[in-house]
């Protein structure tokens, strides 16, 4: 019984530790400041942008360190080459938006503060990589799984980028109840060969990033969590996709 009280304490204050990362991703308690009140004030964004920048500069600067000489830890260069993706992907959908829909562009299309579960995941994806490192050092060395994530990482990334950029202003990260007058129905491109690439490319990209990791739990988690989000997504997009274009294949 006291076992799993300590166990209850403990899964309760991890979750407050995730709703309050949450939280300050989100700018909760920021609203009353007129730069930071809603996710398109000028503050929100130029500060994430800010740290975006720190973050994927100094996960570089520590990759190519590690690459070129052996002052650092191979753990560390392993999670700085995933870091820096991280950083990538998050900025380019900041920047592919500000290019293509510069009217919608606003704090969150840098998509870091997506919901409480990516936090988690991202969370999670931390805590096994430094479990098994300190264990099963080793294993996490295996070059052929890193060189596999990292193909499907840079696939999935490709994938993704090619999407919206081929969608352009009729791409949205969120889901439109209403056609707008600008809304295409786009069959070109990437979209002659894949239904829905962005979405592909989004879920390779994240199963990809826990191979290139060597986190075997996280893979399954990954890929049950979005093949779950994108099973229930992806009918309520073709449906509206329907209803907005009768002759939508």
């Amino acid at each position: 019984a006291l076992r799993q009280a300590g166990l209850r304490e403990a899964m309760e204050a991890v979750l407050r530790a995730i709703e309050n990362v949450q939280g300050v991703l989100d700018w909760a308690g920021w609203e009353s400041h007129p730069s930071f009140r809603d996710e398109r004030s000028l503050g929100r964004v130029g500060v994430a942008g800010v740290l975006l920048g720190v973050f994927i500069g100094v996960n570089t600067t520590l990759l190519a360190v590690g690459l070129t000489t052996a002052v650092l830890p191979a753990a560390l260069v392993h999670w700085s080459l995933y870091a820096t993706l991280l950083g990538v992907f998050h900025a380019l959908e900041f920047f592919t938006t500000a290019l293509h829909q510069p009217a919608t562009l606003t704090y969150n299309s840098f998509v870091i503060n997506h919901s409480n579960e990516y936090t988690i995941a991202v969370a999670m994806s931390l805590a096994e990589f430094i479990v098994e490192s300190l264990l099963f050092s080793s294993v996490k060395r295996n070059a052929a799984v890193i060189a596999l994530g990292l193909l499907l990482t840079l696939g999935g990334q490709a994938m993704r980028t090619a999407a919206m950029v081929t969608a352009g202003a009729s791409f949205s990260h969120t889901i439109s109840s209403v056609k707008r007058s600008d809304h295409v129905l786009v069959t070109g491109g990437i979209y002659a060969y894949l239904r829905h690439p962005s979405y592909m490319g989004w879920f390779w990209w994240s199963v990809g990033t826990q191979l290139l990791l060597v986190n075997p739990l996280c893979v399954v988690a990954y890929a049950y969590a979005a093949f779950r989000f994108f099973s229930k997504r992806v009918p309520y997009e073709e449906a509206t996709l329907l209803r907005f274009f009768p002759e939508y294949p």
